[in-house]
């Protein structure tokens, strides 16, 4: 299951990826960026959510994650992860967003959840978590 928001930070990578790693033209990136969102959608078993096929319980959806804000609530830091200087407040962990996602995977019975976000790795609630290198 992938929601509309997921697609749009995945092309927003892509883009923002080969814009800084290519000397190409604006308009062959965008190219690439659309196959490359084809290709995903060619994919067996993803479903792009809302689907009729999906049922979710919203409102146990957003107990669920809220159950998790408290279970995996991260914390606030007040310098630059792993400079020392200061930064400003910035938040290291799961977010509400994160939170939510885990919920919604978890309400849809999903047997696994993909991300690059390393703030997964201390899940542990019954769901294979497969972190991608980013």
């Amino acid at each position: 299951m992938i929601t509309p928001f997921v697609i749009l930070e995945i092309m927003t990578a892509g883009r923002r990826m080969l814009i800084r790693r290519t000397k190409k033209p604006m308009d062959e990136i965008e190219k690439e960026v659309l196959e490359a969102l084809e290709n995903v959608s060619r994919m067996q078993n993803l479903y792009v959510y809302p689907n009729p096929r999906i049922h979710i319980d919203i409102d146990k959806a957003l107990h669920m994650a809220q159950s998790f804000g408290l279970k995996y609530p991260g914390k606030i830091v007040k310098y630059r992860p792993g400079t020392g200087r200061p930064f400003g407040r910035y938040h290291e962990g799961m977010l509400a967003c994160d939170l939510l996602h885990l919920a919604f995977a978890l309400n849809s019975d999903c047997d696994e959840f993909v991300t690059f976000d390393k703030d997964f790795k201390d899940v542990d609630e019954g769901i294979t978590i497969t972190i991608l290198r980013g």
